[in-house]
């Protein structure tokens, strides 16, 4: 029944939008999009069982997945998440092809000079590396990497093509 599974997001154009728009995508399948004015209300959509499911980021579904409220189908990283060993990928559990992951990333002034940015990305690096800092963002669902700003430039640029592809397929438009 092409259109009748639903899914909900935080608006038209934010990344649960385009994320579920992949999904379609790379699945080859039709699902309604549901868009909300905001991720908490989305959410809370689908835990009523108003809209069927959400694409969204691990740490504000963990505490309704372990209350019970929301069922975790797969992660749409790369690899497991930590403490969610048990929660196949999405390649895993049939589409290869289909990956996304929020990120976080320190950001300053282009004029910024190069030796500041290189030493405040070395500090980064450092707190990534203290187990208990690493432990806290497990326990979220978030994944600590770190990195040099070329590698991060780099990334950055490659999800911008990802994703711009993405929206421009879809066709989606920001209210």
């Amino acid at each position: 029944h092409p259109g009748k599974l639903t899914f909900a997001s935080g608006g038209n154009g934010n990344s649960l939008h385009i994320a579920g728009e992949l999904f379609k995508s790379v699945a080859g399948i039709n699902m309604l999009h549901v868009p909300f004015k905001g991720n908490v209300p989305a959410l809370t959509a689908v835990v009523s069982g108003e809209v069927d499911l959400i694409f969204s980021a691990a740490s504000p579904v963990l505490p309704l997945a372990k209350a019970g409220k929301l069922r975790l189908l797969g992660v749409s990283t790369k690899k497991r998440l930590v403490g969610l060993e048990d929660v196949p990928t999405i390649a895993e559990s049939g589409l290869p092809q289909y990956e996304m992951s929020s990120w976080y990333g320190i950001f300053a002034a282009g004029r910024t000079p190069p030796d500041l940015a290189s030493r405040i990305s070395s500090e980064v690096n450092k707190a990534l590396g203290v187990q208990q800092v690493r432990d806290q963002m497990l326990r979220q669902g978030i994944q600590p990497t770190g990195g040099t700003p070329a590698e991060y430039q780099k990334f950055i640029s490659s999800e911008l093509a990802k994703w711009g592809n993405v929206i421009k397929a879809a066709n989606i438009k920001v209210d």
